[in-house]
């Protein structure tokens, strides 16, 4: 059985991850819009954290590790493979300025040529938001061990998830995403919370839809205090995950975000889907993740980069995204047909 609130929580999950890099190219952001920021952005925490509700709600009860890690090759990482490798062939014909270049450089012979693709495998960089991917596949690798943690004594189990909130507040995210491995450190936290909400579905679900005011509240002083002692508007980040920097208050802030989401959908629930977008975006969401970069880029071809042109702009430029990105991924999957799963993930 699927709760409905949570599929929804998926396609506002993608909305936000849309809306983070719809940003670009624009720049210069005023002090509201960097509160504005701040608050919406990092959706690829919302999506670990659903992955991790998902992963329990589904899976564990009758978990098989086998039929699970094929079920997932199939649903994500085939399509990972095909697209990464669409786009190795030809973005360079079509692109002056590569992504996975201006990363790790360019190649100038046969063999750097190798060691360049593997490395864009390898760390996800065909696409910027291709990095999710060796990050989830790792995840999935792990399922054994989070059905053990989940095992434990709910006391225990709070430890664990506070023991890896401050390994994520002190560790920051990893530096352009470069290390699937610093990804699983940083995020496993989310993972676990969606898990422990899916465990704790009954007694939590409702819990926080009367303390919106104060959740909300919490998310925005957060925000506010990071913007004034770091003087930054994004999850911090860094190469080195054991050099200490100070505390990450925005990682307190998205597990914050992820109860509002949860009581404000509850909240909404009598307002019904009309047009049916949401249950669209949910269900192709993962073709969404893969595909919305490319219309992104589309766009930005006839945006000059410059001073941002305000919140407003943002916003309209998010919902262009969305909907092209969905129109791209009904086509692709009627013309595809029963092989679209394996090319865009749906």
């Amino acid at each position: 059985m699927r709760l409905e609130v949570f599929d929804k929580f998926r396609a506002v999950a993608i909305i936000l991850i849309i809306l983070d890099h719809s940003i670009q190219p624009w720049g210069n952001h005023p002090y509201y819009e960097k509160l504005f920021i701040t608050l919406v952005s990092g959706g690829s925490n919302l999506f670990v954290f659903i992955s991790g509700f998902f992963f329990h709600h589904v899976f564990v009860q009758d978990f098989h590790y086998k039929t699970f890690l094929i079920k997932k090759f199939k649903r994500v990482f085939i399509a990972y493979l095909v697209l990464s490798v669409l786009c190795l062939v030809f973005l360079p014909l079509i692109q002056d300025v590569l992504f996975w270049e201006r990363v790790f450089g360019q190649a100038d012979t046969l063999s750097e040529q190798a060691i360049l693709y593997g490395k864009v495998f390898l760390y996800g960089k065909a696409q910027a938001p291709y990095w999710y991917i060796p990050f989830i596949t790792i995840m999935f690798l792990l399922s054994p061990v989070f059905i053990l943690i989940l095992k434990l004594p709910m006391k225990s189990l709070i430890g664990v998830f506070l023991l890896l909130l401050v390994i994520a507040m002190t560790g920051y995210k990893p530096w352009r995403q470069m290390s699937p491995l610093h990804s699983v450190v940083y995020y496993s936290h989310l993972y676990l919370l969606g898990a422990i909400v899916s465990l704790n579905k009954d007694k939590l679900l409702h819990y926080f839809d009367n303390k919106l005011w104060f959740v909300g509240a919490g998310i925005l002083l957060l925000s506010v205090v990071q913007l004034h002692f770091y003087e930054k508007f994004r999850m911090l980040a860094k190469k080195n995950i054991f050099e200490f920097q100070g505390f990450d208050l925005l990682v307190i802030q998205k597990v914050l975000v992820c109860f509002f989401i949860i009581g404000l959908l509850n909240k909404l629930h009598f307002i019904k889907d009309q047009t049916g977008i949401f249950a669209q975006i949910t269900k192709a969401s993962f073709s969404l993740y893969f595909l919305h970069f490319f219309v992104v880029q589309m766009v930005n071809q006839y945006i000059d980069s410059g001073p941002s042109l305000g919140i407003l702009m943002i916003l309209l430029k998010t919902v262009f995204v969305v909907l092209a990105t969905l129109a791209l991924a009904k086509m692709l999957k009627q013309l595809l047909g029963s092989k679209s799963k394996y090319v865009i993930g749906w």
